[in-house]
């Protein structure tokens, strides 16, 4: 009898210890909402203008999340993620034709946006395993985007930088399935998901 007492009490001591591990992530992901978004009306742009703007040569600096997490019980937790990604795209406008009858275009300019996020969220784990686990998680917050449009002269000796302004908005992040593996206190993680973290991540997790 003493010895299921001890078992017994042993046990519910293990529980919260087990349950107030906490954990930081770093990840990195592609292909986010920020940056679908902007593509797709940049390019739509194009049709509008009946091709006298043109947008390209594109570049994303891809999405860094840092993430921080407290494991409730071994399946649920609670947290929260810091996300930034920074792209621009140059616009081409219509010039002329040449002798030969080929369109010639000149840049007119760029744009230069970055995107900063804060998103608390929950994660349920439903796949724990001691060096394997599968998760789904959720993410909702704020997100703050700083917008720069520059601009080149017609005689192309100078720049002109206008700062387009900031503005906040909703941002969100939905991880469908989730993927880590690893021992001790280091793990690898990948998900597949859709937000502004990305639709594809890859990173790290330290349990503290």
């Amino acid at each position: 009898m003493k010895k299921i007492a001890l078992t017994v009490a042993f046990c519910m001591l293990s529980v919260p210890c087990l349950r107030a591990q906490d954990e930081i992530t770093l990840s990195y992901g592609c292909v986010s909402v920020p940056c679908f978004a902007y593509t797709f009306a940049s390019t739509f742009a194009t049709v509008l203008t009946f091709g006298l703007i043109e947008p390209e040569n594109f570049h994303s600096t891809g999405v860094v999340s840092a993430g921080y997490w407290h494991n409730f019980s071994p399946r649920f937790s609670v947290g929260g993620s810091l996300a930034y990604e920074n792209f621009r795209m140059n616009f081409n406008q219509y010039a002329g034709k040449d002798e030969n009858g080929q369109t010639i275009r000149e840049l007119s300019g760029w744009d230069r946006i970055s995107f900063t996020s804060l998103m608390p969220g929950i994660r349920y784990r439903w796949v724990n395993r001691e060096h394997f686990g599968m998760f789904t998680r959720a993410n909702a917050g704020g997100i703050w985007y700083h917008n720069r449009e520059i601009d080149v002269q017609a005689d192309e000796d100078h720049r002109e930088t206008h700062p387009a302004g900031d503005d906040f908005g909703f941002a969100f992040q939905l991880s469908l399935i989730g993927i880590e593996m690893g021992k001790g206190h280091w793990r690898c993680m990948a998900e597949i998901g859709w937000g502004m973290e990305g639709f594809a991540t890859a990173g790290v997790k330290y349990i503290l």
